[in-house]
């Protein structure tokens, strides 16, 4: 009969690494996944406000009311920036003092980029020594593995080649209506009447377009297109300071 060890560490399959680093050291995860939904509620109206701030530019005859609502974008823009960073930073001293890093606070901001990646390398090297895997071969072995993963075809993304499709289609339409229509451009307020809802769109688009590959494209493009370059890096950080 086998005798069963209970006190032995747990197993450790390659797929549970896996999963462990896009659920618990993924950025997104370690910082946006943290945003308590008031706070991203309050990170929206700025840009809501942007938008309309926006449209009131583009279409209002009252020049003190455009040059009022130029400002208002930037000061929501400004608002964005200052109320995302806030809560950032708050989010960042409580992993610093939560896996207890000998991280400034005060440098918190200029060095977030280096206190992410403390608290990815602090979670992996709890991760692998609770599984008693915290050995130079063992990690060389994940290492290779799953640089061999990455050979695999990947799905070709092509979100730059949606966005220049989506200019030409508007450039060929405003080409179009001159041809056709020629009537419409007969003076300059007819073309400022006909490139308002044209620029309005264009910009809102692109906006939006930004916001989301900034927040959510870039990271899922980044998960896939570089598979498990985050987890490599990592590992390699603590083949080299366990002396190798």
């Amino acid at each position: 009969m086998t005798n069963i060890n209970y006190n032995a560490p747990p197993a450790m399959l390659l797929e549970d690494l896996v999963v462990f680093d896009k659920t618990k050291l993924a950025t997104n995860r370690l910082i946006f996944g943290k945003y308590k939904p008031v706070w991203i509620i309050m990170l929206s109206i700025p840009f809501l406000l942007l938008g309309f701030c926006l449209f009131l530019a583009l279409y209002t005859s009252v020049l003190l009311l455009k040059s009022l609502s130029m400002l208002a974008m930037i000061l929501c823009l400004a608002w964005a920036f200052y109320y995302g960073k806030k809560k950032t930073l708050l989010i960042l001293k409580k992993l610093v003092r939560e896996h207890q890093l000998s991280i400034n606070i005060s440098e918190l901001w200029a060095k977030r980029n280096t206190t992410i990646r403390s608290v990815q390398l602090y979670r992996l090297n709890v991760y692998l020594s609770e599984r008693n895997k915290c050995n130079p071969d063992t990690i060389q072995y994940i290492i290779e593995a799953l640089r061999a993963e990455e050979q695999y075809p990947r799905y070709p993304y092509q979100f730059l080649q949606v966005f220049l499709t989506f200019i030409s289609v508007i450039i060929a339409a405003v080409f179009a209506a001159i041809t056709a229509v020629p009537k419409m451009f007969s003076s300059f307020e007819a073309v400022i009447y006909f490139f308002k809802p044209v620029i309005g769109m264009t910009l809102l688009f692109i906006l939006f377009f930004w916001f989301s590959e900034f927040m959510l494209i870039k990271g899922i493009f980044e998960l896939r297109s570089q598979k498990h370059n985050r987890l490599i890096r990592l590992l390699e950080n603590i083949f080299i300071n366990i002396g190798i």
